[in-house]
């Protein structure tokens, strides 16, 4: 469903003022260059996840605009926030609750640094029932260059999802049994020679495992080949919006935003 109806920016990086209205299922950014395309979509970042690109946190002095900074130097009544406020097309279950659209607000200032502070069109009780639906929206932002890290965080999620479902844990199970049968030797003789029972088992959190792991790609002929370490950019980059299908569609979470990137070019559409 058309989840957000609009986006309005504040002093965030490159962007001074900026509002996106009008917006659809799929809706596309693009622009010349350096104009501050990708900065709406770290601004979303941002908003769901605390962060700006992948895994780097929010930091005031780094992502505060430059000229709202020259401005709050030379008058004194100009304060010094980043903001960041959307306004939601609410789902038809949620209407009872929140209405057919409502806003929320989250501003960053230098005082409070990280910690954002809240501020909506819903009140009173009904702040329960939107931080009920803020917790079932999950939003993934694919950044322009699409290194191994990207894999990593994306096959986490998998695992995330994964970890969820009973047939998952038992297939675990299987496995630990397996894996301490066949290394059986090693804690006979641990036993023996220092008395203390010790069998190898996976961890409890196989979110590493899962960060290591990769796509076995095949060619024409059968030969296997790793995605990220042997196949081109372009094939690799089209694994992406499967992975993230799957997450949307068997996630126990309710709503999935894709803030999809494409790499900058020097053929811009303007010229």
């Amino acid at each position: 469903m058309n989840l957000i109806k609009s986006i309005e920016i504040g002093y965030f990086r490159s962007i001074y003022k900026e509002k996106l209205d009008k917006l659809n299922d799929m809706t596309i950014l693009f622009g010349r260059n350096d104009s501050g395309k990708s900065n709406f979509l770290r601004a979303l970042n941002l908003f769901f996840n605390d962060e700006t690109n992948p895994d780097l946190k929010f930091l005031f002095v780094r992502d505060f605009n430059t000229t709202r900074l020259i401005e709050a130097d030379s008058k004194k009544d100009a304060r010094k926030f980043i903001y960041i406020k959307i306004v939601f097309n609410t789902p038809k279950n949620w209407q009872a609750s929140l209405g057919e659209s409502f806003y929320v607000k989250k501003s960053w200032s230098i005082t409070r640094g990280a910690e954002p502070k809240l501020d909506s069109s819903i009140q009173g009780n009904k702040k329960q029932f939107l931080t009920r639906f803020l917790n079932q929206i999950k939003f993934h932002y694919i950044p322009a260059i699409k290194d191994r890290s990207i894999f990593e965080h994306l096959l986490a999620e998998v695992y995330n999802v994964l970890s969820t479902r009973e047939e998952f844990s038992s297939s675990l199970s299987s496995f630990t049994k397996e894996l301490q049968d066949k290394t059986k030797d090693i804690s006979r003789g641990l036993l023996n020679e220092i008395g203390i029972t010790s069998s190898i088992a996976p961890p409890d959190d196989l979110t590493d495992l899962f960060r290591s792991l990769d796509f076995e790609t095949k060619d024409s002929h059968g030969n296997p080949y790793s995605l990220t370490l042997q196949r081109g950019d372009g094939i690799q980059v089209r694994h992406i919006p499967a992975i993230l299908s799957f997450l949307s569609n068997n996630s126990d979470l309710d709503y999935h935003l894709w803030g999809f990137e494409e790499p900058e070019n020097s053929l811009e559409l303007a010229n």
